[in-house]
């Protein structure tokens, strides 16, 4: 489980019902987030040989987050761009619901970051449906 599935998890999504996570007592991921400051150490039980964990309120916070970004995701497909130009070049994944979305929202962002006049920048932007 990666980190934001175990603060899920622990908060029961957030839905407020509970704040714990009973793992190995040296749980590495669980001990990453308490290293982060989104869980803290709680009592140990089984002879020591587990330990639960508390999300903090950042914690809490991050898993808000996480579930209103699946939310503002809802109906968006994930594209592979590519931009290949005079003064920008960038391949990242973007989200959007149509191919010519995405390439509206790259090109935008490459227009706000230019300090060349409008229309002076050359850049070719391809764009494919990510896999997996």
């Amino acid at each position: 489980m990666d980190g934001i599935q175990i603060l899920r998890h622990t908060t029961g999504d957030n839905a407020g019902h509970r704040n714990y996570y009973c793992a190995n007592a040296e749980s590495m991921e669980c001990e990453a987030l308490v290293s982060a400051g989104l869980m803290r150490r709680g009592r140990t039980v089984n002879d020591g040989a587990q330990r639960y964990y508390i999300a903090t309120d950042e914690g809490v916070r991050a898993v808000h987050r996480a579930i209103q970004d699946e939310r503002d995701r809802a109906g968006l497909k994930r594209w592979d761009v590519w931009v290949d130009g005079s003064e920008w070049w960038d391949t990242r994944a973007v989200w959007a619901k149509t191919r010519s979305a995405a390439r509206y929202q790259v090109a935008s962002e490459i227009m706000e970051c230019s300090d060349s006049p409008r229309g002076s920048i050359f850049a070719m932007v391809k764009v494919r449906r990510a896999r997996g």
